[in-house]
């Protein structure tokens, strides 16, 4: 027994010994890459040593200022910046972002109402034509967290719009993603997410879509983000026609200090492939458009605001029917739509010291079909306000 004891006794002390013996050398380390560091703060290689060092025993704030010290020294450095930005996605303190937005937007021939979902999913709605005036609300929380040593970042939305012209045309929406965030190769942002949506008109259930979707983030250069997304969505019983699977893409692409300090462009192109299930082809099509803004500063402080900008904008698009309509008479081949929508905005930021943005706009919706009765032209103005919490 005194020997099985001893025997045990031994086993335990000798496990302990490399455990003992590795914290002064982790400290040693540590100690010998911070003195590197204080005698070249600028040096690359003796902070991303110290960053390793501090990681290695336990302290990433420590880790995640070396890191950042090499990569603002070496921007093109990719070991330096994928440290970086792999450290801040858990270092970082958790943040929640809420918006508030309230609009009024008049329509003077409120024909086709058209938005696109966080899955990719374009829904359609043909409203009716005629001047319209809707009052719109709006709530988004933008959340990110660690949980479980893994950031995630979570996305939930509500919109809500009232017409003037009947309750027929009130629509309201609900959204929700989430998903874990990645540090990629070069400090480039991965965030697989999974996404779900349910919309009603007339305050009665319309759809829903569940989704897949994987967004870039680009730390650097004129390409900010890329969005790959699949879908499939559901209709209420009496538009099972429309239900149908989605595969979209979206990138988004921007430059700043153009013509003048301050100004900025923004280039998003779009892609979505949908196929419905109408034998016809009437609800599967293909559609590729894109949007341009460019923001001048105006001046500020005014009228409240600390800045006011200008930007004018301009969208384009193309819907490709595979078929053609099975309710209409008369066979006019696949349908085709195009649609340019120009428009101005005029933006005042912080109002009142307070992070409130406040947007009037004007756009002019033209759109053209091969199909008679689907062409309209629209003008639409209107006022929005969003309150960040």
């Amino acid at each position: 027994m005194q020997r099985l004891l001893f025997a045990s006794l031994l086993t335990l002390v000798s496990a302990a010994l490399p455990a003992v013996a590795q914290a002064p050398s982790a400290a040693a380390d540590l100690q010998a890459a911070f003195d590197l560091v204080m005698a070249n703060p600028a040096d690359v290689s003796a902070n991303l040593r110290y960053g390793r060092a501090a990681e290695a025993a336990g302290q990433p704030r420590k880790a995640l200022a070396a890191y950042e010290r090499a990569a603002a020294q070496a921007p093109d450095n990719e070991q330096a910046q994928a440290a970086f930005r792999r450290l801040k996605l858990v270092v970082e303190p958790s943040t929640t972002r809420i918006l508030v937005g309230f609009g009024m937007m008049f329509d003077s021939n409120a024909e086709y109402q058209t938005r696109q979902l966080n899955s990719g999913t374009l829904i359609t709605e043909r409203l009716g034509g005629g001047a319209d005036v809707n009052a719109n609300a709006s709530l988004r929380v933008i959340d990110e967290r660690v949980i479980e040593g893994r950031r995630w970042r979570s996305r939930a939305q509500l919109f809500g719009d009232f017409h003037v012209r009947g309750r027929n045309r009130d629509g309201h929406y609900a959204s929700v993603e989430t998903g874990p965030m990645f540090a990629g190769w070069n400090g480039v942002m991965i965030s697989p997410s999974l996404a779900g949506e349910v919309g009603f008109a007339d305050y009665k259930y319309l759809f829903h879509s569940l989704g897949l979707a994987v967004t870039a983030e680009f730390p650097g250069g004129y390409l900010k983000r890329l969005r790959l997304g699949f879908a499939g969505t559901r209709f209420e019983p009496s538009l099972a026609q429309r239900n149908g699977f989605s595969f979209s893409g979206k990138a988004e692409f921007a430059a700043s200090d153009l013509a003048f300090a301050g100004d900025a462009m923004h280039l998003t192109p779009y892609a979505v492939r949908y196929r419905g299930a109408a034998r016809s082809g009437e609800e599967s099509y293909s559609e590729a458009g894109m949007r341009l803004a460019y923001i001048a500063p105006l001046g500020g402080p005014a009228l409240g605001f600390a800045g006011i900008f200008l930007s004018p904008e301009f969208t384009v698009t193309g819907r490709w029917y595979d078929g053609f309509e099975a309710v209409s008479s008369v066979n006019l081949g696949a349908r085709q739509d195009y649609r340019l929508i120009p428009g101005i905005r005029l933006i005042g930021s912080e109002f009142l010291g307070k992070a409130v943005t406040t947007f009037i706009y004007y756009e002019f919706d033209r759109l053209r079909s091969n199909y008679a009765g689907h062409s309209h032209d629209n003008h639409r103005a209107g006022v929005h306000v969003v309150a960040e919490f």
